[in-house]
């Protein structure tokens, strides 16, 4: 089996040839290419070939042309903040008051500052597409207000305020989140992450998840015109697991919070379950450590397929080493195979 064979079996709980692995890089990209993640991530193609350099170097199962989480929040108008070894962060909120909503202006797909990541999608799908998943990443509607307005606004919005304002902010996440998902599959995305942090039992309880995202979350993906896979940046869901299934989504990534072998009897086959390799860890393990969490996470998950061995967050550390990254796909391929 190829990548794309090896993940599409995994996806439709058969069993594949061995369980597939993705390394989710993305500040990666410009310490393989020598350069500063300010200039990495101004060119599309200086991802599209970090990603391509990637796949042949550690021989993982995904290419993962995907920017940073603020760039959305860019194309709303916030400012981003870039550093020199981790992801770029959203600056200064674009919503300083409730009354900036009503003006706040939906940004097209098209628009320059999404240019890029689009065309690194095209990019690396003229090189891979149908032999390795092309993976992104889409910013849920419930949680992208955080970048824009901030977190405490928001949630003071959320739990307190005026429930108008609410709803005109989501729908303008959702239209958002819809467009940007479905032009990224456009281009040539396999599949998304729809990233809703905010709606993990680390942030919301289960009843407020019900009233304010449930429904939100279900109608959003309806609309996508491709596979997403649920996923918190590291959160547990594990107050909410028995609902995920109901949203459409295709695969649950899994905080290493959680247990696997819990995760896969309370999904069965409706999900593909993804994770649950600790990334901030990562950054500390040595080859042994790698082997160990990659075998552990094996022993829980791996069986009957339906499993994708990732990290839980879908962002590898900056300074998590090659001898680190090389083990687990090495371990995989060792204590991976179903054959």
């Amino acid at each position: 089996m190829n990548s794309f064979e090896r993940v599409v079996a995994a996806l439709t709980h058969k069993i594949p040839d061995k369980v597939p692995v993705f390394l989710f890089f993305t500040v990666h990209g410009a310490r393989e290419l020598g350069i500063s993640l300010r200039e990495y991530f101004s060119k599309a193609e200086y991802v599209a070939d970090a990603q391509l350099k990637l796949v042949k170097k550690f021989g993982h199962d995904c290419v993962y042309p995907f920017f940073y989480a603020a760039k959305e929040a860019q194309a709303f108008g916030c400012s981003v903040v870039f550093y020199e070894d981790g992801p770029p962060n959203s600056g200064d909120p674009v919503i300083a008051s409730y009354e900036d909503i009503d003006d706040l202006d939906v940004p097209r797909p098209d628009s320059p500052v999404l240019e890029e990541p689009l065309k690194a999608i095209e990019l690396v799908a003229e090189k891979v597409k149908g032999e390795i998943p092309i993976i992104s990443a889409v910013i849920a509607p419930f949680s992208l207000p955080v970048m824009l307005m901030g977190f405490t606004k928001w949630i003071e919005l959320l739990l307190f305020g005026d429930k108008n304002t609410r709803n005109k902010l989501l729908r303008k996440t959702k239209k958002f989140c819809v467009a940007w998902a479905n032009a990224q599959f456009k281009a040539g995305a396999d599949a998304l992450g729809y990233f809703d942090p905010l709606a993990t039992a680390d942030i919301i309880t289960r009843d407020e998840f019900l009233r304010y995202d449930f429904r939100l979350t279900k109608d959003t993906i309806r609309k996508l015109k491709g596979p997403v896979a649920y996923a918190g940046a590291g959160g547990s869901f594990n107050s909410i697991i028995d609902l995920l299934p109901e949203t459409g989504a295709a695969g649950i990534v899994v905080s290493s919070k959680d247990d696997l072998t819990d995760v896969k009897k309370k999904v069965g086959d409706r999900l593909v379950v993804m994770g649950n390799l600790n990334n901030i860890e990562m950054a500390r393990w040595t080859v042994a450590d790698a082997r160990k969490a990659v075998r552990e996470c094996l022993g829980k998950g791996a069986q009957d397929g339906g499993f994708i061995l990732s990290d839980q967050h879908g962002e590898i550390p900056y300074y998590v080493g090659d001898d680190v990254l090389a083990a687990i796909v090495e371990t995989v391929e060792k204590y991976g195979r179903y054959e």
